[in-house]
């Protein structure tokens, strides 16, 4: 349809500004014109402590999307280097299941190579649309035909945007576009509205799903309680590595000092206000508890494989002429290693990353 050739073209559009905004314009700006290097200034001052850069910021740096080309700027330390990226795989999903040892998470990430958790995520969300959907169809719908598929529910090869798929692809699209974005939304916000505004869904229907949801990962939906529950007790969460972060904001003597700030003021409909103003933060900073454990265990993760790697390059003798650690984007450590030492390097840096037994004992990290 024309309307949706429109949006299209707009979003486009919107995504070309979005990467001169981000990349084109800031790289040529900031890149050494002497050495043709960027200098981004590294810190871990961010709430969760993860890291992050600046001037520019490398970390926008995406692996899919139209952006993606802007990764072909960066180049080794030497012609006859490589640059070599290991990435940890579903590595906040685990950090989920390692937490809670809700049964779905160890199911997938208990063993290598991990299994899917984002087919069930679909499979309890889809229920709500298509309420003959379950986990033996959804496996199967890649292997059906069009007219078998049809006759169950249209719906199935339907996308969001109302266009057929093929039933082929039936099964990757959905675990994508609904399992995936469920599985990512749903820890941060214990809500479903993003995934639910793709589907259509009423809000009766959001709340359907949700109940479906946490139905199929009823431990881990109770971990996250219990996450939220203790910094509202105590004003922080604590870390696998024993630090703090805290959220005094999340504690009821947070809202018995915000409110008592206006209770000079007698109006009803301003103290209602406020109330709603405080409920809100405080929904916010129980979100962001979560968001610090899950987000903060990462940091701890690639700070320590950070320096183990280093040290494990100097324990085998390698200079840098050999192989350099570079930088980590999020969850992928980036190394600049000769082209006869690729194998050996990307098999000594999957070691440190995936051996994190002080963090990580029940579950199996694995990268790619």
């Amino acid at each position: 349809p024309r309307h949706l050739a429109i949006m299209d073209c707009l979003a486009t559009m919107a995504g070309i500004e979005t990467t001169a905004k981000l990349f084109l314009n800031p790289y040529m700006n900031l890149t050494d014109p002497e050495t043709g290097r960027l200098y981004p200034v590294a810190t871990s001052m961010l709430a969760t402590r993860r890291i992050a850069t600046s001037a520019p910021n490398p970390m926008q740096l995406s692996k899919r999307a139209s952006s993606t080309f802007v990764r072909g700027f960066f180049g080794p330390d030497y012609d006859d280097h490589v640059l070599v990226s290991l990435d940890w795989s579903a590595v906040e999903l685990l950090l989920i299941g390692e937490f809670s040892g809700d049964p779905e998470y160890v199911k997938a990430y208990g063993v290598l190579p991990h299994k899917d958790l984002h087919a069930g995520a679909a499979v309890s969300v889809l229920q709500t649309v298509i309420p003959e959907m379950t986990d033996e169809l959804f496996h199967k719908m890649k292997g059906m035909t069009v007219e078998e598929l049809d006759a169950i529910n249209p719906r199935i090869l339907t996308n969001v945007r109302g266009e057929r798929i093929d039933p082929s692809k039936s099964h990757s699209y959905w675990r994508t576009e609904v399992g995936k974005s469920a599985s990512f939304e749903w820890p941060y916000s214990g809500m479903l509205r993003n995934t639910a505004e793709k589907l259509g869904l009423s809000r009766e229907q959001m709340f359907e799903a949700i109940d479906r949801y946490k139905t199929r990962f009823a431990v881990a939906e109770q971990w996250r309680l219990d996450t939220i529950a203790k910094c509202q007790r105590d004003g922080y969460v604590e870390l696998l590595d024993g630090h703090r972060r805290t959220r005094f904001e999340a504690t009821p003597q947070w809202r018995e000092i915000f409110m008592s700030k206006f209770a000079h003021i007698k109006d009803d409909n301003v103290q209602n206000f406020l109330g709603l103003m405080a409920r809100s933060i405080q929904s916010r900073a129980a979100n962001r508890a979560v968001n610090s454990v899950v987000q903060g265990s990462c940091a701890t993760l690639t700070k320590r494989s950070t320096l183990r790697v280093r040290e494990r390059f100097k324990q085998l003798g390698w200079t840098k002429r050999d192989v350099a650690y570079k930088m980590s984007v999020h969850d992928e450590l980036v190394i600049s290693a000769h082209k006869n030492l690729v194998v050996p390097v990307i098999n000594e840096v999957y070691d440190v990353m995936c051996t994190h037994p002080e963090l990580v004992r029940n579950l199996k990290l694995d990268a790619s």
